[in-house]
């Protein structure tokens, strides 16, 4: 069986995006060195991203793309196709 780390930025109230989406109140926080070295210590421990469409929509544009090292896989209740996908991303649709 394969391990799994789990791995989310969340704010003091449990919140991972305020009620529009955004999560720009992350860019507050100083990224210093040394928390860039945990999350590069983490990201080699690593070979599968899993997000919800509203995580992968906020990163998709960033340039370069956070993950392209990882097999990237996006879930969504109702989304059947992405509005843009980048290599190694796989897109996966729940039905209920």
């Amino acid at each position: 069986m394969r391990k799994m780390i789990l791995y989310i930025a969340t704010s003091l109230d449990g919140k991972i995006a305020k009620k529009d989406g955004s999560i720009d109140w992350l860019t507050i926080f100083e990224f210093t060195p040394e928390l860039q070295k945990n999350y590069d210590d983490l990201l080699s421990r690593v070979d599968t991203s899993i997000m919800g469409y509203q995580t992968y929509e906020q990163i998709k544009d960033f340039e370069p793309f956070p993950y392209p090292q990882l097999q990237n896989y996006i879930f969504s209740k109702t989304k059947t196709k992405l509005s843009q996908s980048k290599e190694h991303v796989k897109h996966h649709t729940s039905v209920e």
